[in-house]
C-alpha cells in the first residue's frame, strides 16, 4: 500500500472512529484525561475491550447503558473488573475500533510502541487551535501542544517535554552520585 492511500484510510478510520465516540457519548477530552499512564494497564484493557468489541450485544448494551455489561463484568477477574471500573470510557473506545473494524487504527495500537527519550509515534485523530489530540501505538490518547498544522489521519511523532526533563533530571543526579562516590573515594585514600 502506497503511503498516500495509507493516510486516506487513516482519515476514514479516524472519521468513522469520532463518529462512533459521539454515538456512545464519548470525547476526546474525556480519553486524554482517563487513559491509563502505565503500559501493562492499557494492555489489560486492550483486552478486555477486544471481548467487550467481539460481542454485539455487549457493544449494544454498553452504548445504550452507558455502563459495562454484567456479563462483562462476570467474565473478568478482580483485578480486570476494577480496571474496567475506573476505565470503562477508554475501554468503550478501543472497543469501537476493534468491533468496527477500523484496521488501520486495529493495526496501529496493535503494534510495539516506540517511545524514545526524544518522542512519541501517534496518529492524529483531531486539532484545535494548537492543540493536537493523538493517538499513539500502544493505546493512548494524549493532548499535546503544535505548532504547526497537522492533517487528521497522519502518523506524527510529538516531544514529550516531560519526560525529556525527566531524563535530563535521571542523568544529573546519576552524574552527582558519580562525583561524590569519586570524591569519597579521593578523600578516604
Amino acid at each position: 500500500m502506497k503511503p498516500e492511500e495509507h493516510e486516506v484510510d487513516a482519515r476514514g478510520d479516524v472519521d468513522r472512529f469520532l463518529h462512533l465516540l459521539g454515538e456512545y457519548g464519548l470525547s476526546l477530552e474525556d480519553l486524554a484525561g482517563n487513559s491509563p499512564r502505565s503500559w501493562q494497564e492499557r494492555q489489560r484493557a486492550k483486552r478486555i475491550a477486544r471481548m467487550l468489541g467481539g460481542d454485539p450485544e455487549w457493544m449494544n448494551y454498553a452504548k445504550t447503558n452507558r455502563r459495562p455489561p454484567p456479563e462483562l463484568i462476570l467474565a473478568t477477574d478482580s483485578a480486570d473488573r476494577m480496571l474496567l471500573e475506573h476505565n470503562f470510557q477508554y475501554i468503550t473506545a478501543l472497543s469501537c475500533i476493534f468491533a468496527a473494524p477500523l484496521t488501520v487504527l486495529t493495526g496501529y495500537i496493535e503494534g510495539v510502541g516506540t517511545y524514545t527519550m526524544l518522542g512519541v509515534k501517534g496518529i492524529v485523530l483531531q486539532q484545535e487551535g494548537r492543540r493536537v489530540t493523538v493517538l499513539t501505538e500502544d493505546g493512548e490518547f494524549r493532548n499535546y501542544r503544535s505548532r504547526k498544522g497537522t492533517e487528521q489521519g497522519r502518523e506524527v511523532t510529538v516531544r514529550d517535554y516531560g519526560e525529556i526533563a525527566a531524563y535530563a533530571i535521571a542523568v544529573l543526579l546519576l552524574f552527582a552520585l558519580a562525583v561524590s562516590v569519586f570524591y569519597i573515594l579521593m578523600v578516604s585514600s
